[in-house]
Protein backbone atom coordinates (compact mmCIF):
# COMPACT_ATOMS: atom_id res chain seq x y z
CA UNK A 1 0.00 0.00 0.00
CA UNK A 2 2.49 2.23 1.00
CA UNK A 3 5.23 1.40 -2.03
CA UNK A 4 1.72 1.86 -4.53
CA UNK A 5 0.81 5.55 -2.66
CA UNK A 6 4.77 6.48 -2.75
CA UNK A 7 5.06 5.66 -6.67
CA UNK A 8 2.09 7.94 -7.39
CA UNK A 9 3.03 10.70 -5.59
CA UNK A 10 6.86 10.04 -7.57
CA UNK A 11 4.73 10.02 -10.16
CA UNK A 12 2.84 13.01 -9.73
CA UNK A 13 5.87 14.72 -9.14
CA UNK A 14 7.78 14.26 -12.30
CA UNK A 15 4.52 14.29 -14.80
CA UNK A 16 5.27 17.85 -16.04
CA UNK A 17 8.70 17.34 -16.69
CA UNK A 18 7.58 13.76 -18.98
CA UNK A 19 4.79 16.08 -20.56
CA UNK A 20 7.26 19.04 -21.26
CA UNK A 21 9.55 17.12 -22.64
CA UNK A 22 7.20 15.40 -24.75
CA UNK A 23 5.48 18.95 -25.93
CA UNK A 24 8.67 20.14 -26.64
CA UNK A 25 9.49 16.94 -28.76
CA UNK A 26 6.23 17.51 -30.57
CA UNK A 27 6.82 21.52 -30.93
CA UNK A 28 10.72 20.95 -32.75
CA UNK A 29 8.44 18.08 -35.33
CA UNK A 30 5.68 20.68 -35.91
CA UNK A 31 8.34 23.80 -36.80
CA UNK A 32 10.83 21.14 -38.77
CA UNK A 33 10.58 22.73 -41.79
CA UNK A 34 10.65 25.82 -40.84
CA UNK A 35 13.50 25.89 -38.38
CA UNK A 36 15.41 24.06 -41.58
CA UNK A 37 15.36 26.95 -43.80
CA UNK A 38 17.04 29.28 -40.46
CA UNK A 39 20.43 30.45 -41.63
CA UNK A 40 22.86 32.35 -39.35
CA UNK A 41 24.22 35.51 -40.13
CA UNK A 42 27.12 33.89 -42.29
CA UNK A 43 24.90 31.37 -43.88
CA UNK A 44 25.16 28.26 -41.65
CA UNK A 45 22.23 26.46 -40.97
CA UNK A 46 20.59 27.40 -37.23
CA UNK A 47 19.34 24.30 -36.74
CA UNK A 48 20.52 20.19 -36.12
CA UNK A 49 17.05 19.00 -36.07
CA UNK A 50 17.30 19.00 -32.17
CA UNK A 51 17.94 22.50 -31.03
CA UNK A 52 15.04 24.88 -32.16
CA UNK A 53 12.04 25.51 -30.38
CA UNK A 54 9.40 28.42 -29.06
CA UNK A 55 10.37 30.11 -25.64
CA UNK A 56 9.46 33.00 -23.79
CA UNK A 57 12.05 35.86 -25.59
CA UNK A 58 11.86 39.44 -24.32
CA UNK A 59 13.62 42.92 -25.32
CA UNK A 60 15.63 44.60 -22.40
CA UNK A 61 17.09 47.31 -23.63
CA UNK A 62 19.03 46.99 -27.00
CA UNK A 63 19.74 43.56 -26.36
CA UNK A 64 17.52 40.02 -26.49
CA UNK A 65 17.23 37.39 -24.09
CA UNK A 66 15.51 34.03 -24.20
CA UNK A 67 14.27 31.99 -21.15
CA UNK A 68 16.84 28.67 -21.67
CA UNK A 69 17.31 26.34 -18.85
CA UNK A 70 15.40 27.97 -16.55
CA UNK A 71 16.89 31.48 -16.84
CA UNK A 72 17.17 34.68 -19.15
CA UNK A 73 20.05 33.70 -21.32
CA UNK A 74 21.33 37.48 -23.44
CA UNK A 75 21.47 36.37 -26.99
CA UNK A 76 24.32 37.97 -29.26
CA UNK A 77 23.16 41.05 -31.31
CA UNK A 78 23.76 38.60 -34.71
CA UNK A 79 21.89 35.61 -33.30
CA UNK A 80 18.62 37.73 -33.74
CA UNK A 81 17.19 36.89 -37.09
CA UNK A 82 14.38 38.67 -38.80
CA UNK A 83 11.90 35.65 -39.19
CA UNK A 84 8.52 36.09 -38.94
CA UNK A 85 7.23 32.57 -37.16
CA UNK A 86 4.84 30.34 -38.18
CA UNK A 87 2.76 30.77 -34.91
CA UNK A 88 3.65 34.29 -34.50
CA UNK A 89 5.43 33.47 -30.79
CA UNK A 90 9.08 33.54 -30.52
CA UNK A 91 11.48 30.91 -31.40
CA UNK A 92 15.52 29.91 -30.17
CA UNK A 93 17.77 27.40 -31.31
CA UNK A 94 20.47 27.34 -29.06
CA UNK A 95 23.04 24.57 -27.84
CA UNK A 96 22.66 24.44 -23.75
CA UNK A 97 22.61 28.14 -22.87
CA UNK A 98 24.42 29.32 -26.04
CA UNK A 99 22.00 30.85 -28.55
CA UNK A 100 22.39 30.15 -32.10
CA UNK A 101 19.87 31.80 -33.56
CA UNK A 102 16.27 33.74 -31.71
CA UNK A 103 13.20 34.87 -33.77
CA UNK A 104 11.16 37.53 -31.56
CA UNK A 105 7.27 36.23 -32.14
CA UNK A 106 5.69 38.44 -34.93
CA UNK A 107 9.24 38.52 -36.60
CA UNK A 108 11.03 41.79 -36.37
Amino acid sequence: MIIGVLALVIGWLFYPLIIGARADSQSHHLFHQFYENWKTKEGYSCCNHQDCHPAPVRQVGEKVEAFIEGEWVTAPDDAVRPYTTPDMQSHVCNKGKRIICVSIGGGI
